[in-house]
């Protein structure tokens, strides 16, 4: 059962628009392949749902079978809501999996108060990532970042990393 709103033009336009530009990309830089087990790392942002909610369409009609595995990390960070994302995924109906890592202690323990914990964080989760991605067989590993990710995290690393 989705939870997904009433059909609008609006939203119908944009979903066509970025599932045409997520076809072109995944078309010319020959990103899925046949058989392909797609681990969708999805952090709860607008970003991650996004390239989930079009790869699921993608699948449904691209010319190569894949499949998705989708994950999230709990990384310790008290009060993470992660309950409320496996309730949605449930609802959606995706293969999801919770992952409790707790990385937060370590770059609480690792990082000097008033720093910033992203750079060491961020390198923890990938490493959880890669990791879980062989022990479940996945071929592909998908993040969804946006462009404002990219300039962040570029100067992120410039100044703090």
């Amino acid at each position: 059962m989705s939870t997904r709103s009433a059909p609008s033009p609006e939203r119908d336009k944009l979903e066509q628009k970025l599932t045409r530009a997520m076809g072109k990309a995944l078309a010319d830089f020959a990103m899925i392949e046949d058989g392909d087990k797609i681990m969708v790392a999805v952090s709860g942002g607008k970003d991650s749902y996004t390239m989930l909610h079009l790869l699921r369409l993608m699948r449904e009609r691209a010319p190569v079978d894949f499949s998705l595995k989708v994950i999230n990390i709990d990384q310790g960070h008290p009060g993470y809501p992660g309950e409320r994302l496996t309730e949605y995924m449930a609802r959606e109906g995706y293969d999801f999996q919770m992952v409790k890592e707790d990385t937060y202690s370590i770059v609480t323990d690792k990082i000097p108060a008033g720093k910033t914990f992203c750079s060491l964080c961020s390198r923890l989760r990938r490493g959880i990532l890669y990791r879980l991605a062989t022990e479940l067989g996945c071929t592909k590993i998908a993040l969804g970042h946006h462009r404002e990710d990219v300039l962040n995290t570029l100067l992120l690393n410039l100044f703090f990393a």
